[in-house]
């Protein structure tokens, strides 16, 4: 019987799609909004949609050209069908992440057509990776990209093929999407597997690669000219300055000299064993990936490394660097490994192949058992006492559970369930269980009603749009620095501060929140001096 007659049968919607299902249900109801991030974009729709202006995007009433346009566009156009909510924004991510899967069985389909196993455990393998999962229920940028991507791919394989119509179209929306979601990583993720298409394309294909790169050349341009049109139109309206920080700010200014998360050559080595958790401490995985040198002329392996190795090298040369711009990475070494397991699945894997994850997941539980401990000690956050110690007994029930199984068919399984249990549910719990220090919304709707009462509301130090979306403020929230706090509160004697604190001081005043590591005050004038030595 082949290695992959055991998932060959198998129904793929039944196996990664039902988790996908699973997770999906079980923690988007959870998800609230965890600043800075997720709540400065979710302003920035806010904005978007109280502006009517969906050409420029703005933060707290100024032009905001960190990111581009299509996440926001998606949002809003939740929200015209649904009414304004907060629970939309997560759907977005969430159907990416699906779409991707469905998207990576169809290229491994393609790619293997003899050996449908292959397409059966790809999606398992990229679902289960621990990256994927956390970002499927989290508002980011990465996994449309990633879909844009794997659209981009699959494309390709029509260009060099014989659909070059159906390819150059998918290929222009591929790259103009990838543009509009997340900017130039879309190229970094396409240019080099376009590059080497001589390389990986199949013996005896309908199509010249020098055919096929004319083409590409050619859907590229018009895939550009389509996020070009938005980038004109934004300059039109918001001015040259805001051009220069879309193109160069957040574009080239990454790749050469980043101003944030500058990062040195090797950094993405280490975290990539955070990325592909728990594959990458699987050694029955690392003993198939071993096998894969005799079979590096197939055109689906070629592909994948031609994806894989370029991209993670030119990953490691730009200089601004961050574990989620490796998303792109993973559908390809999802490819690879899957290939490499085929033959394999029926096999029993070694008595100790789980024994790296096993050892991790002991540890968690270990970590999780001290928590409470800690959370007694000084400097501590706030809200870590809220984590009961019986969470230890989850990591502990998946290590075990990945030891006991041992074919490898459903190692592939029990892995991948068990990542998507402990990811999501880690993520769940971190949400629920660290709420008031995380959730702005009670003290969004303070500040709102604050505002809605005619008091002038300001904020001490750096903003980044926490509080618009939550408590639906229409008006921006003016910033003040330490030494101007003085002068504008003799100037608006009702006014109120919103202040972000280490300690609260004593007595505590009425409205006060935890937030994040320490605290946030909602301050008036009298309230003031107490704060400002400790205020940042």
């Amino acid at each position: 019987m082949p290695g992959g007659a055991a998932f060959a049968g198998a129904d793929w919607p039944r196996v990664a799609l039902l988790l996908w299902v699973v997770f999906a249900v079980a923690v988007l109801p959870w998800r609230t909004l965890t600043p800075i991030d997720e709540t400065r974009y979710a302003t920035v729709a806010w904005e978007m949609w109280l502006r009517r202006d969906f050409v420029v995007l703005w933060l707290n009433g100024e032009p905001y050209g960190h990111k581009p346009p299509l996440l926001f566009w998606l949002i809003c156009a939740g929200w015209w069908l649904f009414g304004v909510n907060a629970w939309w924004p997560f759907v977005i991510p969430a159907a990416a992440s699906a779409v991707s899967l469905l998207l990576l069985h169809r290229i491994a389909s393609r790619l293997w057509p003899e050996r449908p196993a292959v397409a059966q455990v790809a999606p398992l393998l990229l679902f289960g990776a621990a990256q994927w999962i956390v970002f499927s229920a989290a508002l980011y940028f990465d996994l449309l990209l990633v879909t844009f991507v794997l659209l981009g791919v699959h494309a390709l394989l029509d260009l060099a093929g014989d659909r070059p119509w159906r390819g150059g179209t998918w290929f222009a929306v591929a790259i103009g999407g990838g543009l509009l979601a997340k900017g130039p990583l879309v190229g970094i993720n396409l240019l080099p597997l376009s590059l080497l298409l001589p390389w990986w394309q199949p013996r005896g294909a309908p199509t010249p690669w020098w055919r096929a790169w004319v083409r590409l050349c050619v859907a590229g341009l018009i895939g550009c000219a389509l996020a070009g049109a938005w980038v004109a139109a934004a300059t039109a309206q918001a001015g040259t300055a805001y051009l220069r920080e879309i193109v160069y700010a957040q574009g080239l200014g990454r790749v050469v000299d980043s101003f944030d998360h500058d990062l040195p050559f090797w950094w993405y080595l280490p975290v990539l064993w955070v990325v592909a958790f728990p594959w990458a401490w699987w050694l029955d995985g690392w003993r198939a990936l071993a096998g894969l040198r005799r079979h590096l002329d197939e055109p689906g392996v070629r592909l994948a490394l031609a994806w894989a190795v370029p991209v993670f090298l030119m990953l490691s040369a730009i200089s601004g660097k961050r574990a989620h711009y490796l998303m792109g990475l993973l559908p390809a070494l999802a490819l690879l490994g899957a290939r490499a397991l085929e033959p394999r699945l029926a096999d029993a894997g070694g008595r100790f192949g789980t024994a790296p994850a096993v050892a991790l997941m002991a540890a968690a539980a270990a970590g999780l058992a001290w928590l409470p401990t800690w959370a007694q000690r000084p400097g501590a956050p706030p809200w870590a006492t809220a984590i009961p110690p019986w969470l230890a007994l989850v990591p502990l029930a998946i290590g075990v559970t990945w030891f006991v199984v041992r074919r490898l068919d459903r190692r592939v399984l029990a892995l991948a369930a068990g990542s998507a249990l402990l990811c999501g549910g880690t993520l769940a719990a971190f949400v629920r269980l660290t709420a008031p220090a995380y959730d702005v919304t009670p003290a969004a709707r303070r500040i709102a009603e604050v505002v809605a009462a005619g008091a002038p509301v300001a904020v001490v130090g750096d903003y980044h749009g926490q509080f618009q979306f939550a408590g639906r403020l229409r008006e921006p929230l003016p910033l003040l620095a330490r030494d101007g706090v003085d002068a504008w509160l003799a100037s608006h004697p009702q006014g109120r501060l919103i202040v972000q604190v280490r300690r609260l001081p004593q007595p505590a005043p009425a409205d006060a929140w935890m937030y994040r590591g320490g605290w946030l005050v909602l301050a008036d004038a009298a309230g003031w001096p107490p704060l400002a030595p400790d205020a940042r």
